[in-house]
């Protein structure tokens, strides 16, 4: 997973209606060339289509901001970065989804500018009037990449007198390599995936550390930026190569699949790729062939109303793993097959493994299982679907009121062999709320904004913070309970010998027993040496110090083979309301659990 794990994140749940199944798929349109870039003698950049500079501010309501750049290991400024204030507005759809009226999303100021400048010989970089908005701040250096955590955007007001930002930078390495078939011919349009291992709930997880590249016509690819930690490289095969194999080979499809460095099918095959300071060249991946399969069988008990439906296959990212790695986006590499107005369908062709077949859209109705193809096609397979849960009521506050119309929130369920699928819903009018289509399961709830959930009240039970079950049983309307405060959990490290020279590391906060749904909260030290998190809610909580902030503290939380090293060099704080505790931390490294 990234530097950062997160629940998980960016899942689309099988709810999701407007999933689009591969025979009424179109491609986009290819995007428009990026316009030409104007950088303004005042630090301002516009562009053509789709920005514009920026507009002047009213007298006296303009803005000065000074952000400074450094090293994130030494602490030191690193002259001439690149760092970039962009005006992005929030999308309609967004905008709509927080309760905006149509009328008022269509009279927003929607255009795009941006301001630029060098730093200087300190790292700083000093923008003088700027339009108060909100921006982000991208900040660029040859060899850098931001840390993980950084916070990367900032809202203005007029006249403001913002404090000085920091953004941190470490010191990054490139990738680059390339991609064959086993004639050693190069693969052009193969997807190149950087991957991390993490654990979540005592399960194995793949995920993304950075977005995929493309090879180009050489089959070569490169990452710019890669901060020291353990990864693993996966490689899919161009979809068009694939479908031009299995044409090739009709009568007994055969085609490329997914392929871990350097030409293994399975994960416990695939060989690690270990960064530190030096760039790597020459790293090559050999795609691996494997016959394709079919999948045949019948949907009961669909609804006759329903006219359009059909299956999303997700795939384990091993095919044959003893042990069920969950990849953090199982969605991606999926495959749809369009179900008949009987239920009927045919899958496309698939390379072999464990599946889970799930119906969609998920609303009034839901449903799945598992499949698993070896070494020949599958026929007669099916299952029926059931009623789809909806869990709705009142969101209030500990005093009675309503929470806010807008708020938003998520839920989290477990789904062995499939992972953890997010739902998000609105808070509406009076504090009301509904989320549709879900399955059977223990749940977990979080809210955005600073909230801490109380309890939550449905089907007659009550359960302390976000952790609740959904039965069988349709869900009573629920009551949510929420305190604007929430418990807080401050406190010191003691540095690491590496760390002395500038204070750098994270804090890592987790419930115990510590759930698949659940989330571990990150807080960096950047420079200092005390920690604050707050909006917790009721629960038993772990909290590390950690020297390093990336990949290696991933491969190490949650872990059951670190299990008491980490219960012994870790603090544990008991959160009873909205009470504050203080910790101190002494910081640890990775490499003390590895050895």
């Amino acid at each position: 997973m990234p530097a950062h794990r997160t629940l998980i994140p960016a899942l689309a749940f099988l709810s999701i209606s407007g999933f689009l199944f591969a025979a009424r798929q179109q491609q986009p349109p290819p995007p428009p060339p990026s316009p030409a870039v104007q950088i303004l003698p005042n630090g301002a950049r516009g562009t053509a289509a789709g920005q514009v500079d920026p507009p002047e501010p009213a007298q006296g309501q303009g803005v000065d901001l000074i952000v400074r750049v450094v090293d994130g290991i030494t602490g030191n400024g690193l002259p001439g970065s690149s760092v970039e204030l962009r005006r992005n507005p929030p999308t309609p759809q967004s905008l709509l989804a927080g309760g905006m009226t149509v009328a008022h999303v269509q009279a927003l100021d929607r255009r795009r500018w941006s301001y630029m400048k060098m730093s200087d010989a300190k790292g700083s970089v000093s923008v003088e009037n700027i339009v108060a908005d909100a921006y982000t701040i991208v900040p660029t250096l040859a060899g850098y990449t931001l840390a993980a955590g950084s916070v990367d955007s900032v809202t203005l007001t007029p006249a403001g007198k913002p404090a000085p930002m920091t953004m941190r930078m470490w010191k990054a390495v490139s990738i680059e390599g390339t991609v064959v078939d086993p004639d050693k011919n190069p693969v052009a349009g193969a997807a190149v995936e950087i991957l991390t291992e993490g654990w979540t709930g005592g399960l194995r997880t793949m995920n993304l550390a950075q977005p995929a590249l493309p090879t180009d016509a050489a089959g070569a690819f490169k990452f710019p930026a890669i901060v020291s930690g353990t990864y693993y490289m996966r490689v899919k095969p161009p979809v068009a190569l694939v479908q031009q194999q299995l044409r090739a080979t009709a009568a007994k499809p055969a085609a490329f699949v997914d392929t871990m460095y350097p030409n293994a099918l399975y994960m416990e095959q695939a060989a690690q790729i270990i960064v530190n300071d030096v760039n790597l060249f020459g790293v090559r991946v050999e795609l691996q062939s494997s016959p394709y399969f079919t999948l045949t069988g019948r949907v009961f008990d669909i609804p006759p109303d329903i006219k359009f439906s059909g299956l999303v296959l997700m795939r384990r990212i091993s095919f044959d793993s003893p042990f069920p790695f969950l990849a953090a986006s199982p969605y991606a590499g999926s495959f749809n097959t369009e179900l008949m107005p009987d239920g009927s369908f045919t899958t496309p062709n698939l390379p072999p493994g464990p599946y889970w077949a799930g119906y969609t859209p998920a609303g009034p109705i839901r449903g799945g299982t598992q499949f698993l193809l070896t070494d020949r096609n599958v026929d007669n397979f099916s299952f029926s679907v059931v009623p789809g849960l909806t869990f709705s009521g009142r969101a209030v506050y500990e005093d009675g009121t309503p929470v806010e119309s807008g708020r938003s929130a998520t839920l989290g369920v477990f789904a062995a062999n499939m992972g953890v699928y997010p739902r998000g819903f609105s808070i509406g009018q009076n504090g009301e709320f509904s989320a549709e289509g879900l399955p059977v399961g223990s749940y977990r709830m979080d809210f955005a904004g600073g909230l801490a959930i109380k309890k939550v009240e449905v089907n007659s039970h009550l359960y302390s913070g976000g952790d609740f079950d959904l039965t069988s049983t349709p869900p009573a309307p629920a009551i949510i309970t929420l305190s604007r405060k929430g418990g807080g959990i401050q406190g010191n490290v003691e540095l690491h010998e590496r760390a002395k020279s500038y204070p750098r590391g994270l804090v890592t906060i987790a419930k115990q027993p510590f759930r698949a749904t659940d989330t571990v909260k990150r807080k960096y030290l950047e420079g200092k040496l005390s920690f604050a998190v707050e909006h917790l809610e009721v629960g038993h909580y772990r909290v590390c110090a950690w020297l390093e902030e990336g990949t290696d503290v991933d491969r190490v939380l949650d872990n059951p083979k670190y299990e008491n090293r980490l219960a012994g060099a870790c603090q544990t704080v008991e959160l009873s309301g909205d009470e504050s505790k203080q910790v101190f931390l002494k910081q640890l490294t990775t490499v003390d659990f590895k050895n």
